[in-house]
C-alpha cells in the first residue's frame, strides 16, 4: 500500500475535521477525501504544498486518484496580518533609542519576541501581558514595571478611588491583594485603621512589610501608631464571636464593632475572678487562617491585631525559613474552635500561632485569649526569639495552653510576662505556661510568672 500523510501550517490555524493525519490506500488507489477547514474568518486556505515547496493542489478538498508512490503534503493557511506595538513608557528604550517598537505577525501563530530593549535601573520589568498567540487585531503591549525603591501600597476598609494602592485616596480594600502587589519587588503595605473580615487567608510576601496603625493620611512610616488607630484582621465573619466562661458559660463579646467602622476590644474575665476565660462561642464558621508564610524572606508585620480564627492567627511551615518578624501585634482569640482541646488529645499540631521550622522574632507582642496560644517545632534546629511578649489569659484542656516547643526547635525569651494563663488538664505532663519538648535549647532572661493556674479537671 500507498501513504499519504497530511500536515498544517501553521498548525493552530486549520484542521482537518475529522479526517486522520495519514492514510493508507492499496497502490495506485484513491484517498479519501480530506478538507482543509480555516480555524475561523481571520484565515484563509493558501493551498496545499509539498515538502520542496511547490503548489501541489489549491482546492481546499483533496481527493487523490492512482496514489502510486508514499506522498506529505501540508495544507498551509495564510492569517491576516496585525501590528504589535511594544510600549516601554519612561522603563527604558528599544535598540533605536526609542520607547515604542512594532512588529507585523500573522494572526494566531505564536506571539513572537519582543524586539531587545533596555531597562532603566530605576524600575523592574514585570510583565508585558503578552498571549500564547498573535491577537486578530492591532494591538499595544506596555511593559508593567515597578519601582526598584521601596514602594508603599496602601489599603483602607471597602477600598477607595481607583483601588491601586498608590496613595490613599486610592487604596486598595483587599489586603491579600496589596501584599501580592507590594511583593512584586520589595515594598510596605500601609493599613487604615478598621476592622478587615477575611474569609481566606492573608499569603505574605518576600520583602515586604505589612504596617497597621494608620490613621489614613500619613506620609512617613514612623507616624503610624497601632494604639489610637487599631488594625483588625478577623476571622469572626459574622461578627459575634463571645469568650467562653471555664469551659462552659458564655461571656461579652470579644469586640463590639461600631456602624462608622470602629471598634472595641473587651479583654477576658474584666473583673479578675478566680474563672478562666478564653475564645470559643459562636465561632464554628469563623475562618480557618489569618496570616500564613512559607518560607518568604526579610518579612515583617507590624502593628496589627490579629483575631478570632478557628485555628491559627498566624502559621509559618518552611524548611529553615528566615527572616520573619513580628512587632507590636497582638494575637487575639486564636484557635477559635478549640482543635486539640481534651485533656486525652494528640493533636499536637495546631496554635493560635503556628510555627513551623522558620526562624521568627516576635517583640512587643501580645497573645491573649487563645486556646494554645504559640507552638514551634522543627525538625532541624531553628530558634524563635521573643523579647517583651505578653502571655494573658490563654486556656487549654490539652497537653500546652500557653507555649510548646517541639523536635529541635529552640526558643530565646526575654523580659516576657505570663499572666493568668490556664490549664484543666490533670495528667501529669500537663503545663500551663510552658512544655518544652525534644531536643532543642531554651534561655528565658528576665521572665514573669505571675498568677497562672493548672485545675485539673
Amino acid at each position: 500500500g500507498r501513504t499519504l500523510t497530511l500536515r498544517r501550517s501553521p498548525l493552530a490555524s486549520g484542521h482537518f475535521g475529522a479526517s486522520p493525519n495519514a492514510v493508507a490506500v492499496p497502490v495506485g488507489g484513491t484517498t479519501p477525501a480530506v478538507t482543509a477547514v480555516p480555524v475561523d474568518a481571520n484565515v484563509a486556505f493558501a493551498g496545499w504544498y509539498t515538502p520542496a515547496g511547490e503548489l501541489y493542489a489549491s482546492d481546499p478538498t483533496l481527493q487523490i486518484s492512482g496514489l502510486a508512490e508514499d506522498l506529505v503534503l501540508e495544507a498551509r493557511f495564510r492569517a491576516k496580518t496585525v501590528t504589535l506595538t511594544f510600549d516601554l513608557g519612561d522603563c527604558g528604550t528599544f535598540e533605536d533609542g526609542g520607547r515604542t517598537a512594532t512588529l507585523e505577525a500573522e494572526y494566531n501563530a505564536l506571539f513572537p519576541d519582543i524586539p531587545p530593549y533596555a531597562l532603566d535601573p530605576a524600575w523592574v520589568a514585570i510583565s508585558w501581558g503578552t498571549p500564547e498567540r498573535v491577537p486578530t487585531a492591532d494591538t499595544t503591549y506596555r511593559l508593567r514595571c515597578v519601582s526598584s525603591s521601596v514602594r508603599v501600597v496602601r489599603v483602607v476598609p471597602g477600598g477607595a478611588g481607583r483601588g491601586d494602592g498608590t496613595d490613599w485616596d486610592n487604596a486598595y480594600g483587599d489586603i491579600a491583594a496589596a501584599v501580592a502587589d507590594a511583593g512584586l519587588y520589595r515594598g510596605e503595605v500601609w493599613i487604615r485603621t478598621g476592622v478587615y473580615r477575611l474569609e481566606q487567608a492573608v499569603p505574605l510576601a518576600a520583602n515586604v512589610t505589612v504596617r497597621g496603625g494608620f490613621a489614613g493620611h500619613e506620609t512617613p512610616a514612623d507616624q503610624a501608631d497601632p494604639e489610637p488607630h487599631p488594625v483588625l484582621l478577623t476571622g469572626d465573619l459574622r461578627g459575634d464571636d463571645r469568650w467562653r466562661i471555664n469551659a462552659g458559660g458564655t461571656g461579652d463579646p470579644i469586640f463590639d464593632y461600631a456602624e462608622d467602622g470602629t471598634f472595641v476590644y473587651r479583654p477576658p474575665n474584666p473583673e479578675g475572678t478566680d474563672d478562666y476565660w478564653v475564645t470559643g462561642v459562636n465561632a464554628s464558621d469563623n475562618a480557618d487562617f489569618g496570616l500564613t508564610h512559607m518560607g518568604e524572606t526579610n518579612v515583617c508585620v507590624s502593628g496589627v491585631m490579629v483575631a478570632s480564627f478557628a485555628r491559627s492567627c498566624v502559621v509559618s511551615t518552611s524548611a529553615r525559613g528566615r527572616g520573619l518578624r513580628f512587632e507590636k501585634c497582638r494575637f487575639i482569640a486564636g484557635n477559635a474552635s478549640h482543635q486539640g482541646d481534651n485533656g486525652a488529645s494528640e493533636n499536637y499540631d495546631i496554635g493560635a500561632v503556628n510555627i513551623s521550622g522558620t526562624d521568627v522574632t516576635f517583640e512587643d507582642c501580645t497573645f491573649e485569649g487563645c486556646a494554645w496560644a504559640y507552638r514551634f517545632s522543627s525538625t532541624l534546629r531553628a530558634t524563635n526569639t521573643l523579647r517583651r511578649c505578653a502571655f494573658v489569659s490563654n486556656a487549654m484542656s490539652a497537653k500546652a495552653s500557653t507555649v510548646r516547643t517541639m523536635g529541635a526547635a529552640c526558643l530565646e525569651m526575654e523580659g516576657c510576662r505570663f499572666t493568668r494563663n490556664c490549664n484543666d488538664n490533670e495528667k501529669h505532663e500537663a503545663a500551663t505556661c510552658l512544655v518544652l519538648d525534644g531536643s532543642g535549647e531554651s534561655r528565658f532572661v528576665d521572665c514573669l510568672f505571675d498568677d497562672n493556674r493548672n485545675r485539673g479537671t
